[in-house]
């Protein structure tokens, strides 16, 4: 049997920081009784921590201590926590020691805080504990932060965003000594700590400010002296190039009295030559006309005989005819004559009148057959006559007799034709002869002209070139200069700003120093060389003419087309020769050559035709005759203008001719 009704029985003593819970089965006072008693039991408790309970049902503490339980920054209290129990007879008392420490807060001293213009910041303060689970609130306050930032009191952070104006690239470091103060408003506690909130940018502006302003200097020095030496390299070469123009002008006058001088010559050995041929025409002409009445009266005289010959031949075939028409009446005419003779010598029998009627019936029969015979013979007589006229040619004789005439009439042409072309080879020899002449005096004059007008322009270029070497002397020197300068304000420039980056506590990596190449691309004066105007080459070297079709009769009228290459680009055809022939007796299209250096001429041969042909030493034989092939030597013109001189450019074919 129990002495008592109920034991008590108590935890070992605690230690606990003011905030600290107490956790279940940590602190207790448990009551051991008889189940019978239950509910009759009483509770109490005394000297109990602020802010921690007992429950009785289980026997527990709970809760934790409130911060008033232990001074501030005191030596730890200790509370004996007693629960008395009673069932009205019997009273039984535990204590559980409950030793509370203070539980306080310490503020630790921010680094330096470093921001920049623009930058969106936010901080919040470190503080530690005495024990984890403070709980108690604190009030925070800041003094002297920079502009435009501000704080939350009750957690301590500070946000916004830094004022780009606090702080520039000249002037790039601005400092402020903040103060924040903590204040427990429990128990009064504070603490107040100081820390450096810099702001600071990036000076590397400042630095391209003032290169900026050194290379405004510069350029404006360099750019001076550029428009200095430019405007004097202009004005030496504009003299030097008006002095060049003079010279060129002298070097045109001369050629061009040498020119005049060319056509002088040209056209009097043109003329002498027209005169010759015109005097060559003739005589081929009278020999030619001679030649062709004897060719006519020969041949008329052939035909004559001709035509007498086949008539004699027609009058024998019809008497050929007749005879034998008569031969085959002969007897029948006999045998009638006979019996004719005998009825009349016996009229009176009448056998006799029959036998001569039926002999008269027998030749007229035999007429009548005769007759058509004849005929047949008449007929063929006057085929054989006509045939032979129609086509003399089938008479061996006639042919020969008429081929013999113009054989005859050819042989006077052919000599006729050698006169005229002798008359003409010694023409186009002087023709030749005089413009061969006439070339040479023009290219010599030319070309001293020419080495005149170089040996000048070689003069002026060396003026020219002394002048650019004063000019670039003397801007390299002030070039120089002006470098100088730059050079000397860069550095301070970059010796400000390595000072300042030296100075920040985040300096940023350091950017590219300027380089004055970098600012102006200087060239020197470019040597200038006086480009020697053309010579004027009025005589250009011989294109290529070809005729389609190759040959002609050389009648008037007929056409062909001359096709031309190598020609230069510009010029147009304006004469076209035909050796022995007046150049007004052909018609021609005055065509341009094209930028290929071709053109086709279009030429219809004139009222006089082509005239005599003469034999054609570059073209292959006949090849039916073996003899040489006859034709027209063509001398194709084409003029311009180069620098205000006419210039003329020539080529040569020939024409075959086509019987």
């Amino acid at each position: 049997m129990l002495a008592n009704h109920f034991t008590l029985e108590a935890s070992p003593a605690v230690i606990k920081y003011e905030d600290e819970p107490i956790y279940g089965g940590e602190a207790y006072v448990r009551v051991s009784y008889d189940p019978n008693l239950a509910g009759s039991l009483t509770f109490s408790a005394t000297d109990l921590p602020p802010g921690i309970s007992y429950d009785p049902t289980t026997g527990e503490f709970s809760g934790a201590a409130l911060r008033s339980a232990v001074p501030r920054g005191g030596s730890p209290v200790t509370y004996n926590a007693t629960i008395t129990v009673s069932d009205g007879d019997e009273t039984e008392s535990a204590t559980v020691p409950f030793t509370i420490l203070d539980n306080t807060f310490s503020l630790e001293t921010p680094a330096t805080q470093v921001s920049h213009p623009g930058e969106t910041v936010f901080f919040a303060p470190t503080l530690s504990y005495t024990q984890g689970n403070f709980s108690g609130p604190l009030m925070f306050s800041y003094e002297n932060l920079p502009t435009s930032l501000s704080f939350d009191s009750l957690y301590g952070t500070v946000s916004g965003t830094i004022d780009a104006n606090l702080v520039t690239p000249e002037s790039n470091i601005r400092d402020y000594t903040v103060v924040l103060t903590v204040t427990d408003p429990i128990t009064g506690d504070q603490q107040q700590v100081s820390f450096q909130w810099r702001v600071e940018t990036d000076p590397y502006p400042a630095y391209i400010s003032r290169v900026e302003q050194a290379n405004a200097i510069y350029i404006s020095a360099v750019q001076q002296a550029l428009n200095e030496r430019d405007s004097a390299w202009h004005t030496a070469i504009a003299t030097v190039e008006n002095l060049a123009e003079e010279a060129y002008a002298e070097y045109l006058q001369a050629a061009n009295q040498a020119a005049q001088a060319y056509n002088t010559t040209v056209e009097q050995a043109d003329a002498a030559y027209a005169a010759a041929v015109a005097q060559a025409d003739a005589a081929y002409q009278e020999a030619e006309s001679q030649a062709s009445a004897q060719l006519h009266a020969t041949l008329d005289q052939i035909w004559a005989d001709y035509v007498q010959r086949v008539e004699a031949d027609y009058q024998a075939d019809l008497a050929a005819a007749d005879a034998a028409y008569n031969a085959y009446l002969a007897h029948y005419q006999a045998d009638r004559d006979q019996a004719y003779e005998y009825w009349q010598q016996h009229p009176d029998d009448p056998e006799a009148y029959a036998a001569y009627q039926q002999a008269q019936q027998d030749l007229d029969n035999a007429i009548a057959y005769a007759n058509g015979v004849r005929d047949q013979a008449y007929a063929e007589a006057a085929a054989r006559r006509d045939g032979r006229l129609a086509d003399p040619y089938q008479d061996e004789q006639y042919a020969t007799q008429e081929a013999n005439a113009y054989a005859a009439y050819y042989s006077a042409l052919d000599q006729a034709g050698a006169a005229w072309a002798a008359a003409e080879q010694a023409a186009y020899d002087a023709w030749q002869a005089a413009m061969t002449a006439a070339e040479t005096a023009y290219t010599s004059a030319e070309s001293q002209a020419w080495t005149r007008y170089l040996e000048r322009l070689d003069e002026l270029n060396y003026q020219l070139e002394h002048t650019r070497q004063i000019l670039e002397g003397a801007f390299i020197t002030a070039w120089n200069n002006a470098l100088r300068d730059w050079t000397e304000m860069e550095s301070e420039a970059w010796e400000i700003y390595q000072l300042a980056c030296k100075g920040m506590l985040r300096p940023p990596m350091e950017s590219p120093r300027s380089n004055i190449r970098e600012l102006v691309g200087l060239e020197d004066i470019m040597p200038v060389v006086l480009a020697q105007r053309g010579a004027v080459q009025r005589i250009l070297p011989r294109g290529k003419a070809e005729t389609q079709p190759a040959t002609t009769t050389g009648a008037p009228g007929q056409q062909f087309q001359i096709h031309l290459s190598q020609f230069k680009p510009g010029l147009t055809v304006t004469r076209v020769e035909i050796r022995g022939l007046n150049p007004g007796d052909i018609n021609f299209n005055p065509v341009t050559i094209n930028n290929n250096g071709q053109a086709v001429v279009n030429v219809t041969i004139g009222n006089k035709g082509l005239g005599p042909a003469i034999p054609l030493t570059d073209e292959a034989p006949d090849p039916f005759t073996g003899r040489a092939r006859q034709g027209w030597k063509i001398t194709v013109w084409a003029t311009g203008e180069t620098n205000g001189m006419a210039v003329f450019q020539t080529a040569y074919c020939s024409i075959v001719q086509r019987w």
